[in-house]
């Protein structure tokens, strides 16, 4: 998965809008090497491709484990100042999610 994971990563420099968010949503299926490589989607130009990106580290609502998730905390936050609201919600939720998935493995 890892190999394939760099391949999708490469994706982030298509010039399709749509080629770059079903790259996401691969990487969002891939564990930690999705993850990592999902990070290079966090800043693109495309606020529906960051939006989606932010998503792949919200573990209640992707396929993506928190464990693999939680490393990432600090660019996901970093997505609570971006210029789209919908990043921006993305990212509150998925900081939620982060939280809500230690907390319940707490208990």
């Amino acid at each position: 998965a890892e190999s394939q994971a760099k391949e999708l990563q490469a994706l982030s420099g298509d010039q399709n809008k749509g080629v770059r968010q079903a790259a996401v949503a691969a990487l969002a299926k891939m564990g930690s090497a999705g993850a990592e490589a999902a990070c290079s989607f966090l800043e693109d130009q495309d606020p529906a491709v960051r939006q989606s990106a932010v998503r792949v580290y919200s573990p209640l609502h992707s396929k993506l484990k928190a464990s693999f998730a939680k490393p990432y905390t600090a660019l996901v936050a970093q997505r609570l100042l971006d210029e789209d609201w919908r990043v921006r919600l993305a990212a509150v939720v998925a900081l939620g999610d982060l939280d809500a998935s230690s907390s319940a493995a707490e208990l």
